[in-house]
């Protein structure tokens, strides 16, 4: 079995607050987790506006699927 990981830094544009950056941030995870069913969250920079941190993983028999999989999502 692989586990396969990415973490991706996000800058965001035109974010004024953490209300705003939620808006952005919560559908990317959505649609991640929706198209490539793997585990999606939010993971650093909780408190910046300005940017975000996301970290995802995967699971599989082998390795070039993952490999697949997260070359994908980026």
């Amino acid at each position: 079995m692989w586990i396969g990981t990415l973490s991706l830094d996000l800058l965001l544009g035109d974010v004024h607050s953490l209300k705003e950056k939620r808006s952005v941030v919560r559908p990317i995870v959505a649609e991640l987790r929706r198209r490539f069913a793997l585990s999606v969250a939010e993971t650093g920079h909780l408190e910046l506006h300005r940017r975000a941190e996301i970290g995802m993983a995967v699971a599989a028999a082998d390795r070039a699927h993952c490999v697949e999989v997260l070359r994908a999502c980026e």
